[in-house]
């Protein structure tokens, strides 16, 4: 998110060397946090499941799953990276084509995997990991392929991703991505916190807890892509040295933001209503979910502000 920031304001610039650069230096940091969470997560599952909940059973299924899926992090440490800043360079198709093909891959394979069709053994919670783990080098592959053959404007370059050594454009990296970054820990901490706490309630609040995360990705990601490309439109303007025009398109996108919020809010409201009986869940289940759907409702507007 800061490295796509911090580009888009170059490619107002037109200076697609200095994005390459930039796309390098990302990528190598990505990756990095993305092999220490493997090492962590392979020589600990256990205490890693632990921090999440406190029933044996659960946290035994949930190794199962985080040690496949954590291999995973590798792959898309470089997808990810690369795809938010090919949109940053006005390059969002390709992001749109690979995310929603994967995800059809993703579905397929956990039917199939999950429940063991086509002649494939049950595989529980086994086959979820392994379907994500396989739409993740999917991913992965896209991305090299859309890199070396189609992408006209970047390229993924090994001498970018382990040679950089021009420090001004590294403390624009630092000073424009750090920020975002520390934005993004802070939140994803906190999200884990909750997800901690919650889990440690017992199986009935994780179970609900997880159907309400759900719902709330599925409202927000409107808000989510607005303000996505609010980050790009208004840094690329920036770069043009065009700041009336920034402060008319930041009030225009605040506005569709508003609407997107609104639209979120009724959206949990109308899905909590036949949610609560759609899932094949506990008494107590459903009333924490209803609780926490009602929650999301107004979390969602404010979130996409």
């Amino acid at each position: 998110s800061g490295a796509a920031i911090l580009t888009s304001q170059y490619w107002g610039k037109g200076d697609t060397k200095t994005i390459e650069k930039i796309l390098g230096m990302s990528l190598r940091t990505s990756f990095l946090i993305a092999l220490f969470f493997v090492i962590i997560i392979w020589a600990f599952p256990f205490k890693v499941m632990g921090i999440f909940t406190s029933e044996q059973d659960v946290i035994n299924e949930g190794v199962k799953y985080v040690k496949i899926v954590s291999i995973s992090y590798l792959f898309l440490s470089i997808s990810m990276v690369y795809l938010n800043i090919s949109r940053s360079v006005e390059k969002v198709y390709v992001a749109t084509f690979i995310y929603f093909n994967s995800f059809i891959i993703n579905i397929i394979l956990n039917y199939i995997l999950i429940f063991g069709k086509l002649g494939f053994e049950p595989m529980g919670i086994r086959g979820a990991a392994i379907a994500t783990l396989i739409s993740r080098v999917f991913e992965f592959f896209i991305v090299l392929f859309h890199s070396a053959k189609i992408n006209d404007v970047i390229k993924i370059k090994l001498r970018n991703i382990f040679s950089v050594k021009d420090k001004v454009i590294f403390n624009d990296f630092v000073k424009y991505s750090f920020p975002v970054t520390i934005n993004e820990l802070l939140w994803g901490t906190g999200t884990a916190a909750n997800a901690a706490i919650i889990g440690h309630l017992g199986k009935a609040a994780a179970s609900a807890n997880s159907i309400s995360q759900i719902t709330r990705q599925l409202a927000t990601v409107i808000g989510f892509g607005i303000a996505s490309s609010t980050s790009i439109i208004i840094g690329k303007t920036i770069g043009e040295k065009d700041y009336e025009n920034a402060k008319k398109y930041s009030k225009k996108c605040i506005y569709l933001c508003l609407c997107a919020g609104f639209i979120g809010t009724l959206s949990v409201l109308a899905i909590r209503f036949f949610a609560i009986d759609f899932f094949n869940l506990s008494d107590t289940s459903k009333s924490y979910m209803s609780s926490m759907m009602l929650v999301m409702s107004y979390f969602v507007f404010c979130q996409a502000i």
